[in-house]
């Protein structure tokens, strides 16, 4: 059990482990952890960490971790989870993070986040779409609504705003973007371990998206090694 600083009760429980066998130095231990609030209030938290023997003199064990990552709506599982060789020298995670949890309502949004060690931090190698769902029910009437309240969007737009009553009704209107249908999914691939570096990862996507069919489509995300991070088109970046 873990107590957070306002006094918040937390289960938390490991979810992934590995050991990976380093050559001509000792083993490096890789897991994530997984919190879930006992109050029932919905919070949630993950971990991820790696174990490994400190190079400078002295010896002893060193720790690099992100401990407390409070960006799911739903606890991060043990199927939500992936350890991947990313190159020679680099294993990091894929984690689903979901965001949104009624997709009655909301959109339901799941990312791909992939961390991984670097130096003495771990890094954020790329956040990307991993699926959306959205039901409101009929979606001919819901592409319906979406086009009066874009209209009336861009009605308001073309309009001079003076007074405060009116930004805030145009700020309002913004924020209440009806539901249209969704119900897509991303897939990814990472490539070969061959080098040093990380090599690209590949995306494709299927599904519907306002009641018709997605165009097939796939892109490949390049690793910037100066960066530290994958290069993520904005078709797949998580508003």
């Amino acid at each position: 059990m873990y107590v957070d600083e306002s006094n918040e009760p937390f289960l938390v429980r490991v979810v992934q482990q590995a050991r990976i066998e380093a050559v001509g130095a000792s083993d490096e231990l890789f897991f994530v952890s997984s919190g879930v609030s006992l109050k029932g209030d919905g919070r949630n938290f993950y971990g991820v960490f790696q174990i490994r023997a400190d190079t400078k003199p002295g010896g002893g064990l060193v720790e690099i971790s992100s401990p407390f990552r409070y960006e799911s709506d739903v606890p991060v599982t043990p199927e939500k989870v992936r350890f991947e060789a990313l190159s020679e020298r680099t294993w990091g995670w894929v984690l689903k993070v979901q965001n949104g949890t009624k997709p009655s309502a909301e959109q339901v949004m799941v990312s791909n986040v992939m961390l991984a060690p670097h130096g003495d931090e771990i890094a954020l190698l790329a956040r990307f779409k991993a699926a959306v769902d959205a039901e409101p029910g009929d979606c001919a009437q819901a592409n319906a609504e979406h086009e009066t309240w874009r209209k009336a969007v861009e009605a308001m737009g073309n309009q001079e705003q003076t007074t405060e009553q009116q930004v805030h009704e145009a700020e309002a209107m913004d924020e209440t973007e009806p539901l249209r249908c969704e119900h897509s999914r991303w897939t990814y691939r990472t490539a070969d371990v061959v080098g040093p570096l990380p090599g690209p990862l590949t995306v494709g996507v299927k599904g519907t998206q306002y009641g018709a069919p997605m165009e097939a489509k796939s892109w490949k995300l390049m690793f910037d090694s100066k960066a530290f991070v994958y290069n993520v088109p904005d078709e797949l970046t998580v508003e």
